[in-house]
This record gives structure tokens, sequence and C-alpha cells, in this order.
């Protein structure tokens, strides 16, 4: 693994919500909560729930310290400033 022959010690994936809360609107969420693909979801949602799924499979197959970020609606002024 290049990544970390290169000295990186951590890996970050920036997911969404929607991998959390997808067809379940209510309830605690925790580290063990995932969207279920297998339901009507969607497919942003179920690329998002399975995408991530796949990421820390992989990190903890390669022993990977991976941090996951979850937002929700990302809102405001666009980096170039126009609409």
């Amino acid at each position: 693994m290049s990544a970390a022959n290169s000295g990186v010690e951590r890996t970050v994936v920036t997911s969404s919500l929607i991998a959390i809360i997808a067809g379940k609107l209510s309830g605690h969420y925790g580290t063990d909560s995932w969207s279920d693909p297998n339901e009507e979801i969607g497919t942003y949602a179920k690329s998002k729930t399975l995408a991530e799924q796949a990421a820390w499979e992989f990190a903890e197959a390669n022993d990977i310290d991976l941090v996951v970020i979850n937002p929700g609606g990302v809102m405001g002024p666009t980096l170039t400033g126009k609409s």
C-alpha cells in the first residue's frame, strides 16, 4: 500500500447522512447504523451506503485508520461565488 509506505497515517472519507438515515428517520443512530441498500432507498442513498461500507471493510482488512464524516445538507456560497 503506497499511501501507508509514504507515511499516511489516517484516511478521511466524506460520506453522507443518507448512508445512515435513508428509510428510517426516527430513533437513535450510532456507528453501526446503516441505511439498508436492499430497501427502496434510491440510487444515491444506496451508492453512499455501499461505498462507505466498502471503505470500512477495506480499512479493517488493511489496518488503516479510517475516519468517516457524514454531513447532512451542505449549504452556503459556492467557492467561485457564482450560483
